[in-house]
């Protein structure tokens, strides 16, 4: 099984290795994608869950250490806070970077950003 998983996995390699060279200007659409995508996934959604699925203390199992009106606040807080940090600024500061890249991207670079 591992033989076979691990030959399984060399043409998949093997493709991701031919667009990492194809496109050598990944990491500027990646952290245009990481802005946007990544600050959602990890922050937003699930301060912004925890607050509808916790509407009042009796929907939970254990009481919270603090109040639960004060939990809340706080979520939205950090969730605010990465909206404009991470989503707001992170997504111009990626967006102006990939197109102060724009003239340099060019399809199987011999030598990119040099």
């Amino acid at each position: 099984p591992f033989k076979i998983r691990a030959f399984a996995r060399l043409p998949l390699c093997a493709f991701m290795l031919l667009l990492a060279i194809a496109f050598p200007f990944f990491g500027a659409i990646n952290a245009m994608l990481g802005a946007f995508t990544t600050s959602f996934g990890t922050y937003i959604i699930p301060c912004i869950g925890y607050n509808l699925a916790f509407k009042s203390e009796e929907d939970m199992v254990k009481k919270p250490f603090m109040s639960l009106h004060w939990i809340k606040r706080i979520n939205w807080g950090v969730a605010l806070f990465v909206v404009f940090g991470g989503v707001v600024a992170g997504g111009f500061t990626s967006i102006k970077n990939f197109f102060e890249q724009l003239e340099y991207f060019d399809y199987f670079a011999e030598c990119y950003q040099c």
